[in-house]
């Protein structure tokens, strides 16, 4: 193994070990330290990405290091004008209901690839 490879391997092995003991001692995630976002944000994400409550408070908790109870989304939500009731369905039924339409009996058959 030559010098310059080796460096890079060490260099991995002691970002990974960094990155590892900041999680375990301070209970972040490696997306919370290099793509910091707003709670807002994150909230309006998985909102509108269809995502149930309980799914959305453990993402925020597992992946962004924000331990918020499913009480506290649902008051963020209706602070921020939110709501389930008149949102419009998430992308994925969209595009489920067409796929769905177009590649029915007779008509143009669509492909993913």
């Amino acid at each position: 193994m030559d010098a310059s490879r080796y460096m890079l391997y060490l260099f991995h092995a002691v970002f990974t070990l960094c990155i590892d003991a900041v999680n375990v001692l301070y209970g972040l995630s490696l997306t919370v330290l290099l793509f910091p976002v707003s709670e807002r944000t994150l909230i309006e994400h998985y909102f509108w990405d269809g995502f149930r409550y309980s799914s959305i408070v453990r993402f925020l908790s597992e992946y962004h290091g924000l331990h918020i109870s499913i009480r506290t989304l649902r008051r963020r939500l209706r602070d921020y004008g939110l709501s389930r009731r008149n949102a419009p369905p998430a992308l994925m039924h969209v595009w489920n209901a067409i796929h769905s339409e177009l590649s029915g009996p007779g008509l143009c058959k669509i492909s993913l690839d």
